[in-house]
């Protein structure tokens, strides 16, 4: 994915002693660590918040999507539903299923064609 002039902007303006790592880190990660660890982090700007929020969409649906390819692929090579729950932290093999379930659902539902708001860019309000 690329990465978004408008966080980096920022995360260069903002000041932090380790901003070359959040420069260098996934953008979610750097924004993540100034503003938790920086207790003079400067306010962010409306157009910081929603680049922050379109990178929480792609990378959500990224990582959904991924999950969601995972599964199948792990029956097809011979993984029981208690070893799939084991790794995705779930607690038996019925809640594996229904994650497998649920991520098509989900998948469905926030797929830009379906639900184009989370991919929009918010108004000015």
């Amino acid at each position: 994915m690329n990465r978004d002039s408008t966080i980096d902007d920022w995360l260069r303006a903002s000041g932090s002693s380790d901003r070359g790592i959040h420069l260098t880190s996934d953008q979610l990660a750097g924004l993540t660590m100034v503003v938790e660890t920086d207790a003079e982090v400067p306010e962010l700007p409306d157009e910081v918040l929603q680049a922050w929020y379109m990178r929480i969409t792609a990378q959500r649906r990224i990582v959904d999507q991924a999950e969601a390819a995972f599964i199948p692929m792990a029956r097809r090579n011979d993984w029981s539903w208690e070893r799939i729950a084991a790794v995705l932290g779930l607690p038996d093999a019925d809640a594996a299923q229904e994650r497998g379930a649920a991520l098509a659902a989900q998948l469905h539902h926030t797929h830009p064609a379906t639900t184009p708001q989370p991919w929009k860019r918010l108004p000015d309000l």
